[in-house]
């Protein structure tokens, strides 16, 4: 049952926070970018390369409880997908 909430709270964390945020996002303008690959629960990689981190999404990393779930969730949702990437107020996801 834990497991479950907790690949609930991820689930509707993640559709409720569609706002994303590059480690280095500050050469991308605000606009739509496709998705190359899934990284884990929190990250995923453009066409280009380049790494993009959700904004307020604390999923568990490679190896940790619920880390598959949380990454598998992920790829469901935008995996090979063109997404619209915003910029945060801040430079940071802290």
């Amino acid at each position: 049952m834990h497991n479950r909430s907790i690949i609930i709270a991820l689930y509707l964390s993640i559709i409720s926070s569609l706002i994303f945020a590059d480690i280095g996002l500050a050469d991308y303008p605000d606009g739509y970018y496709e998705v190359q690959r899934i990284i884990d629960g929190n990250t995923f990689e453009l066409t280009d390369g380049k790494n993009v981190r959700l904004i307020g999404i604390d999923a568990p990393e490679a190896g940790e409880t619920c880390s598959t779930e949380a990454t598998q969730q992920l790829s469901s949702l935008i995996s090979g997908e063109t997404v619209y990437l915003e910029k945060d107020v801040s430079e940071t996801d802290i």
